[in-house]
């Protein structure tokens, strides 16, 4: 050993100290190698401390960046740790960088499918073959979950089967064979498999992990909660574990345990994905639907493809009614995972919502067609079918539902509730009853009230209210449903009674409010309604709907406009994201032609909310109405940005083309809105119209084609094929195309479109039978019946066309068109009444100008032309450019001798020229003047 005396100095002064300790370290005599780097991170990672060994790991990286083994290793951890995201880069790097060990291509494969990349997983390494056994095994493994995320449960157990005979001392690949055998088995029959693992590897924190979520399967919640906590213990960053506990305790409203377990996730992974996950889906159930958006948002720009992310992000956007944005998720999340029972159920829902029953069924037949079906399963496809008028096929289903799940008071609900429809009243009652006895939930007793209240039984109605009571005697709700029976009756003071009693129970109840509101109007106290919602808004000043039921109440009281604006200006102030009181204020101000105001006011909501898509699209909108296109076209591009998985975006653009007559750039957006979502039917539908509207037959033959091969239940593809026959007068091929139509969806809609194309086919015979089935299974269609004397009167045969409004009048006593119709009929053919008629149309549609027109002609024939006058100045006034009323004006002024009028509604009348079909008339009036 050499010892260095220090001979002529003994002591170096403080500056000189630290310029001699820089100079050292300049030259490394006081810094490890990136080999020593590396080597001290192997050391740590010994020691499972992954936090030392990534700090050495970067270290060593940042003294040289092509040390591939640092990269390997770094990304190995980032893995473990769940950074997918930065695992991929790092592991991506040390490929590139020249690491060719077998284990690389395996944890490679593992970043792709927790990406949920499959295609490309499958693509790169369905075919792979590794060296290593222990890695081959391993990448095997990570396939195989890919087979079963897919629903390919065959392909999943061969290649786990080969994974195990290359390493089968493997504990991932035998975590991956266990849950296998649970989606085979049930859990029931793969709980031993990992009791027995467990029994040989009981410090394995993912064995541990599949145990917690076993056990919550089954419904052993403290179980669960242990085995959760035990993997935490064993290693605090497994991820699934800290998501688990936080999951069952949660569920369990445990609060304070909820704050520890969240708590200790944030500290020890505070970035993770995972952890937003689980913040999005906690604001999302708190109805904090702004700050789920926002975590979800940052999850879907890290992991686009993560279906676990766009299943999340669907649900939210489910819960705030944005259905379309909701498909888009959810559809891609389903092509992830097809065998994700919750992700179809909730499609089918969204589905449902949207009216598309159709679509609904197209999901849900995968699930039932296979066998995977459950109790909510076929309660979704019951509700479907009631939804498409098949109530057979949605009572089996229901059967089915009860079946599987006797428990399931909702499925039974429904299925009672179709008994009593079907005229099986006692039988249907009673079972409501007993669910109502045996539930503790309100299902069953809120459609016994439903339907007691529709069929008038009062007495019967309040006792099944008292049973709802006595389950929940802290909500509102028992109170509020007696004040509807109450107000049924004609019992208002018991009513306001009930109303009062339930805000007692709840004092900012808004249904309770809104009703002692309605009932104040009613009394033609619209003040005292007012108070009502101002006292709420004391109690809770942001309530949305309170402030914009002040604005209500005094736009029918007549309030002016500048009232109004008033109004709603203090509303968005107070509120500045609340989105309905701006909407409702930037359209107020666009009627009163304040272009500039309304933009004005849309432009701070989008300062004060720049993320807001809704905000962007009434931005684009009024910029439209303002003429700048452009600008409005940057606004829906914004849009588009905020909603990159929504077609909406480019059906605004489409819709501002179409306004410009730009037609090809119309058709580019809506083929955008299609790449986005191919099966958007309201694009496919945008187009065909294009098409027709240009002559284009074969295009829009191939857009309805797609639209049918897409969605072969959606019944609007096969109406579309009748519209599009009919223009070209087809008509047996729109006969079989509005009967495609109808047996998807048999409504009234496409009853009339049906019965017309057979009545236009020469079919009458065919036509009189469907109508006598359609009004017999339909008695209450009114629609259906008003159209029948719309298309007698167009073949002018008034004694049929009268009938028919009179049956519609049966239906409807105070259906203001059909009584307008009826007084037009007796009126043209000289029969008493006309005039009772048109009054009461009148009375129930005030200043509707065609009302306005027939009760004008009525009382010029009757001689009391002063009054056709005056009424028919207001009808012109109200539709200026209807000009046959025009026309009767003139007419009136002549008779009433007032030639200088008469010539000047002439005068505008002539200067139609031929675009008016009663040119002649007018000339010859011109002529007697």
């Amino acid at each position: 050993m050499n010892v260095v005396h220090v001979t002529q100095r003994t002591c170096v002064g403080t500056k000189e100290l630290a310029a001699w300790l820089v100079a050292l370290s300049m030259a490394g005599c006081f810094s490890d190698s990136p080999e020593q780097l590396l080597a001290s991170a192997k050391s740590h990672l010994e020691g499972k401390d992954r936090k030392a060994a990534v700090i050495q790991l970067k270290n060593a990286l940042q003294a040289n960046a092509n040390l591939a083994e640092a990269r390997f290793l770094l990304g190995k951890i980032l893995l473990e740790n769940g950074d997918v995201e930065g695992a991929a880069i790092e592991l991506s790097k040390a490929r590139d960088s020249g690491y060719a060990h077998d284990e690389l291509r395996a944890l490679l494969g593992r970043t792709l499918f927790q990406q949920g990349q499959l295609d490309k997983l499958q693509a790169e390494y369905g075919q792979a073959e590794l060296a290593t056994p222990e890695a081959m095994a391993d990448l095997q493994a990570t396939l195989a979950s890919a087979y079963a995320m897919r629903g390919k449960l065959v392909e999943a157990r061969a290649t786990i089967d080969k994974a195990l005979k290359l390493d089968a001392g493997s504990l991932r690949v035998q975590l991956v064979h266990i849950r296998l055998l649970a989606s085979d088995g049930g859990v029931v029959t793969a709980l031993p498999v990992l009791e027995r693992v467990l029994g040989k590897q009981a410090g394995s924190a993912e064995a541990w992990q599949l145990m917690g979520e076993f056990q919550a399967l089954i419904g052993r919640t403290e179980e669960a909660i242990l085995a959760f906590r035990e993997s935490l213990k064993l290693d605090n960053s497994n991820v699934a574990a800290h998501t688990g506990l936080l999951s069952l305790l949660t569920t369990k409203r445990d609060r304070e345990a909820v704050a520890s377990a969240l708590a200790d996730f944030k500290a020890r992974l505070p970035n993770h994905p995972q952890l937003r996950l689980f913040m999005a889906s906690q604001a999302m159930e708190a109805g904090d639907l702004k700050t789920a958006r926002e975590y979800v948002q940052v999850l879907l720009k890290g992991a686009p493809d993560d279906g676990r992310v766009q299943f999340l992000a669907g649900a939210i956007e489910f819960r705030g009614g944005a259905l379309v944005q909701a498909e888009s998720h959810l559809s891609k999340a389903l092509r992830v995972a097809p065998n994700a029972r919750r992700v179809r159920l909730l499609l089918a829902r969204t589905h449902l919502r949207s009216g598309e029953a159709a679509k609904a069924l197209n999901v849900l037949r995968f699930a039932i067609d296979g066998g995977k079906a459950d109790a909510d399963i076929f309660a979704a496809a019951a509700e479907a079918h009631f939804q498409l008028g098949n109530a057979e096929l949605a009572e089996g289903y229901l059967r089915q539902a009860v079946k599987l799940n006797p428990q399931d008071a909702r499925s039974r609900t429904a299925l009672a509730v179709a008994s009593i429809g079907k005229g099986r009243g006692d039988q249907g009652f009673d079972e409501l009853r007993a669910i109502s006895e045996e539930d503790s939930g309100t299902t069953a007793d809120l459609a016994l009230i439903s339907t007691l209240m529709r069929r008038g039984e009062a007495e019967k109605a309040l006792k099944a209210i008292d049973a709802l009571e006595l389950k929940q005697p802290t909500k509102p709700l028992a109170q509020m449903l007696r004040g509807g029976v109450e107000i049924k009756r004609g019992n208002q003071t018991q009513a306001r009674a009930a109303f009062e009693a339930a805000l007692k129970v709840d004092p900012v109840y808004f249904p309770a409010v809104s009703s002692l509101a309605s009932m104040d109007v009613a009394d033609k106290k619209p003040e005292l309604a007012v108070k009502r919602f101002e006292d709420l808004l004391e109690k809770d000043p942001w309530h949305e709907q309170a402030q914009m039921a002040i604005v209500g109440l005094r736009a029918q009281a007549g309030a002016p406009a500048n009232e109004l604006v008033d109004l709603l200006t203090k509303a968005v102030k107070k509120n500045p994201d609340a989105l309905a009181p701006r909407v409702a204020l930037v359209r107020l101000q666009l009627e009163r032609k304040d272009v500039k105001l309304a933009l004005a006011t849309v432009q701070e909501g989008v300062a004060a909310s720049p993320d807001s898509p809704e905000l962007h699209e009434l931005l684009g909108r009024v910029q439209m109405v303002s003429g700048e296109n452009n600008q409005a076209l940057a606004a829906f591009n914004k849009m588009a940005a905020l909603q990159p998985t929504s077609p909406q975006p480019f059906m605004r653009m489409a819709e501002l083309y179409m306004a410009n007559k730009d037609t090809a750039a119309a058709v580019q957006s809506l083929k955008r809105a299609l790449s986005v979502k191919a099966d958007f039917a309201p694009a496919r539908a945008a187009l065909v119209a294009l098409d027709m509207a240009a002559g284009r037959v074969t295009e829009a033959r191939i857009q309805i084609r797609a639209m049918q091969k897409q969605s072969p239940q959606d019944p609007r593809a096969y109406e579309l094929e009748g519209d599009l026959e009919t223009q070209q007068k087809n008509w047996p091929k729109a006969v079989a195309a509005y009967r495609a139509n109808f047996d998807i969806r048999a409504q009234t809609d496409s009853a009339i479109k049906l019965h017309r194309s057979l009545i236009m086919s020469g079919k009458r015979t065919e036509a009189t039978t469907f109508e006598a089935t359609w009004r017999k299974r339909n008695p209450g269609d009114s629609a259906f019946v008003f159209y029948l004397g719309d298309s007698a009167l167009l073949r002018s045969d008034h004694g049929q066309a009268l009938g028919h409004y009179r049956d519609v009048l049966k239906l409807q006593p105070d259906n203001a068109a059909a009584n307008n119709n009826i007084a037009w009929l007796l009126h043209k053919t000289k029969r008493s009444g006309a005039l009772a008629y048109a009054e009461k149309a009148n009375r129930l549609r005030p200043d509707h100008p065609a009302f306005l027109d027939t009760l004008a002609e009525i009382h010029a024939s009757e001689g009391d032309l002063n009054k056709a006058l005056e009424l028919q100045k207001q009808a012109v006034a109200l539709a200026p450019q209807q000009h046959m009323h025009r026309l009767h004006l003139a007419r009136y002024y002549i008779k009433t001798g007032q030639k200088n009028e008469a010539r000047g509604e002439l005068l505008r009348l002539a200067a139609l020229g031929d675009k008016f079909d009663q040119a002649s008339e007018v000339k010859r009036l011109q002529a007697e003047l």
